[in-house]
């Protein structure tokens, strides 16, 4: 899987989430999780279920630490696939 098909499905995943308060269009790698889309411990942990539930990847709790962008979880995501592949679009 291409960096960019992650960053695809990862944004869908998120929007999925906060779709009642950010529209799909102002949800981009940069966005911050906490800063810019608001999730709270609740919504990250639902993010992070369904990211390992759809990439049937195992996330480890500490890894989530420096999780701050969209950005940050698909290249966790990737790294735990193994995709090598062109950097991610902003």
């Amino acid at each position: 899987m291409h960096q960019h098909d992650i960053l695809e499905q990862m944004i869908n995943i998120v929007h999925e989430i906060v779709q009642d308060r950010i529209p799909l269009d102002k949800i981009s790698g940069e966005s911050d999780l906490h800063q810019d889309l608001g999730l709270d411990s609740y919504n990250t942990l639902e993010l992070f279920l369904t990211v390992m539930s759809s990439f049937h990847v195992e996330i480890d709790y500490a890894a989530t630490m420096d999780i701050h962008t969209i950005n940050d979880i698909c290249e966790l995501v990737s790294h735990t696939m193994g995709t090598q592949g062109e950097e991610l679009p902003s």
